[in-house]
């Protein structure tokens, strides 16, 4: 597999994990934006 793919799809899966997190904590605080 070539590397610049490799790192595609880490740095998607990076994007996903930060704002799966986001969302979590937003929905913690209950903060309307």
């Amino acid at each position: 597999m070539p590397k610049d793919r490799i790192r595609i799809v880490k740095a998607r899966a990076k994007k996903v994990l930060l704002s799966e997190k986001t969302i979590k904590s937003e929905k913690k605080m209950k903060k309307p934006r």
